[in-house]
């Protein structure tokens, strides 16, 4: 009795092969969220090196890998310049930034104006309109009649 008290005792002292699963699992997912989040730049900061990156780096030749930023320009830059916009690039690179604008939304279709009334012909043949004929009146404008 006191052997299967101790195998007892030592198997609710080892990990079982479930928590072990379980734990490899959650550090799996944590380590992906940690990759997914490498982004160290505020929105701010991210637009501030993007501007800077495009204007000192793609635009004066750097050869970039990022979508949409390789210009086919001939580059101008000194050694000292192409590392620190190799380190622009990966750091914007981390934030998912592409040089790609985005495909801009389009427009709504514009509400079809309605058609003006003009008049409306009372089954007398007379016309009844608004005084001065606006198709937009106030209210309270006084209706006016006259042969058709």
């Amino acid at each position: 009795s006191s052997g299967i008290n101790a195998e007892y005792g030592a198997f609710l002292k080892s990990p079982s092969t479930m928590q072990r699963l379980s734990l490899t699992i959650l550090l799996l997912v944590s380590l992906v969220v940690l990759c997914e989040s490498s982004c160290k730049l505020s929105d701010k900061q991210l637009e501030e090196k993007s501007n800077s990156f495009m204007t000192k780096c793609v635009n004066n030749g750097f050869s970039s890998t990022l979508n949409g930023c390789h210009l086919d320009l001939e580059s101008g830059l000194t050694k000292k310049q192409l590392r620190s916009c190799k380190r622009m690039e990966e750091s914007l690179e981390a934030c998912g930034f592409t040089c790609e604008e985005p495909e801009p939304e389009p427009e709504p279709e514009p509400e079809p104006e309605p058609e003006p009334c003009g008049y409306i012909q009372h089954k007398n043949g007379k016309c009844i309109h608004p005084l001065g004929g606006s198709p937009n009146p106030p209210v309270n404008t006084r209706i006016v009649t006259h042969n058709g």
